[in-house]
C-alpha cells in the first residue's frame, strides 16, 4: 500500500502567517514515478517557491496556507504547469511522460470555471468561426496580393474578434465572483482599454482586491492613455535625417498612424491599402503618419526608399522593445493603426483596410455635415 506523506512548510510563505490567506490540501498522485521532487509556487514577476518536498511511492500532499487563490506553479521534477487553486481540499493525478494537466484537476472551483469556459468557447465562437470563416488565413491572401479578398478577410477577423470579447463579457458577468473571471478578462481585453473597464467593473470587489484584480487596474490604467477620447500621446521620434523630433500638431486633420516594421510582410501589404485611402481621401482632410517600430535604422531606412511613402514616416526610437508606445498603445502585433478625429484625440484603433476606411469616411462625413 502506497504511503502518502503530508508535508507543511507554513514559513516558508513569505508575508503569510497561519492566522491569514486560505488553508488548503492539494494530493499529488503520479502514475509512472514514485520518486522525485515536487515543489508548489507562486507565478508572476514575485515568483517564489512555496512548499516543497519529495515523492513518495509516486504521491505527495501539499497542506498549509495560500494568501488568495489564484494561479500557482506545480512542478514535479522536470515537469510543470499552473494551476488555478480556490479549494480547501484538492487534488491531482498526473503522468511524467503526458505532464501536468489542468483539466485532471480536482476539488478547484476556478478550475471547473476556467473548464466552463474553454467549453462555452469552443461551442459558441469556434463554431461560428467554422461557420463563417472562408478557410483562408490573411497572410495566405497576402501572397496572392488579392487586394478584394483581403478587404474580406480582414473584416471576418475584426467581426470575430468582436464576438469573442462579447462571449468573453457574458462569462466574466456570469462568474464575477470567481478569480478565474479575472484572468480571463485580463486575456480578452487585448489592447482594448474599453474592454477591459467594461469587464473590470463586473467583476466582484472581493475579485478586484486579489493580485489579479490589482493586477488587470494596473494593466487597465497602462493602456487608458490610449482610451478612446483621449489625446494621442506627444512621443519623441526620429526622422529620415536621423534628428529626433516630435510629432507635428496632430490637430486639424483626421489622422491615420500607421505602426509597421520594414519586416512585417502583412505591414508591407496593409499600406498599399492606405495609399488608396490617402488617395482618395487626402484632399478632404486626411493624414497619415507611418511609425516604424524597427531596431534597424538601416533597414527603416532602405524600406522608406522602397515604398515611396507619399506621407511622412518616422522611427520609434526604442524599436519594437516593450514600452513607450508598444506598452502604451498595448501594441502585440503589427501592423497597428490608430485613427484620431480632428482635435488629436483617439477615435478608433486596430482597424484595417475596408473596415478603416468606413470609419474614416464616418469621420469625414461628421465633420461636412
Amino acid at each position: 500500500m502506497k504511503v502518502l506523506v503530508l508535508f507543511v512548510l507554513v514559513t516558508g510563505m513569505m508575508g503569510c502567517s497561519s492566522q491569514e490567506g486560505k488553508s488548503f490540501r492539494l494530493k499529488v498522485n503520479v502514475t509512472d514515478v514514485d520518486t522525485g521532487q515536487v515543489t508548489l509556487a507562486v507565478t508572476g514577476e514575485n515568483s517564489r517557491v512555496l512548499y516543497s518536498g519529495k515523492l513518495v511511492d509516486g504521491q505527495y500532499a501539499f497542506e498549509g496556507i495560500i494568501q488568495e487563490p489564484g494561479l500557482y506553479r506545480l512542478k514535479i521534477n522536470e515537469r510543470q504547469a499552473d494551476l488555478f487553486l480556490d479549494g480547501n481540499e484538492m487534488s491531482i493525478t498526473v503522468s511524467s511522460q503526458q505532464g501536468i494537466r489542468g483539466d485532471s484537476l480536482r476539488g478547484s472551483r476556478a478550475n471547473e470555471v476556467r473548464k466552463a469556459c474553454l467549453a462555452t468557447f469552443n461551442d459558441l465562437y469556434d463554431k461560428v468561426v467554422e461557420e463563417n470563416a472562408s478557410g483562408l488565413s490573411i497572410f495566405q491572401a497576402s501572397t496572392r496580393n488579392d487586394q478584394v479578398l483581403l478587404d474580406s478577410l480582414m473584416s471576418e477577423r475584426l467581426w470575430f474578434d468582436d464576438l469573442r470579447f462579447s462571449i468573453a463579457r457574458d462569462l466574466v458577468k456570469k462568474y464575477s465572483d470567481n478569480v478565474y473571471a479575472a484572468y480571463l478578462a485580463s486575456e480578452e481585453m487585448k489592447s482594448h482599454y474599453e474592454w477591459g473597464k467594461e469587464m473590470y467593473d463586473l467583476l466582484s470587489p472581493e475579485i478586484q482586491q486579489l493580485s489579479i484584480g490589482k493586477t488587470l487596474k494596473d494593466k487597465l490604467e497602462r493602456v487608458s492613455v490610449s482610451a478612446i477620447g483621449q489625446d494621442f500621446p506627444d512621443y519623441l521620434l526620429e526622422n529620415e535625417a536621423g534628428d529626433t523630433i516630435r510629432l507635428d500638431s496632430l490637430k486639424g486633420y483626421i489622422t491615420v498612424i500607421d505602426c509597421w516594421a520594414s519586416w512585417c510582410g502583412p505591414c508591407r501589404s496593409e499600406m498599399k491599402s492606405l495609399r488608396r485611402l490617402y488617395k482618395d481621401f487626402a484632399h478632404m482632410g486626411l493624414r497619415v503618419v507611418s511609425i516604424s517600430m524597427d531596431d534597424s535604422r538601416e533597414k527603416w531606412l532602405k524600406a522608406c526608399q522602397e515604398e515611396q511613402l507619399p506621407w511622412k514616416s518616422y522611427r520609434n526610437p526604442r524599436g519594437y522593445k516593450k514600452d513607450g508606445i508598444r506598452t502604451d498603445l498595448g501594441i502585440e502585433g503589427i501592423p497597428y493603426l490608430v485613427v484620431l478625429d480632428r482635435e488629436g484625440k483617439f477615435a478608433a484603433k486596430e482597424l484595417h483596410r475596408n473596415v478603416l476606411r468606413k470609419k474614416v469616411q464616418e469621420l469625414l462625413n461628421a465633420e461636412s455635415e
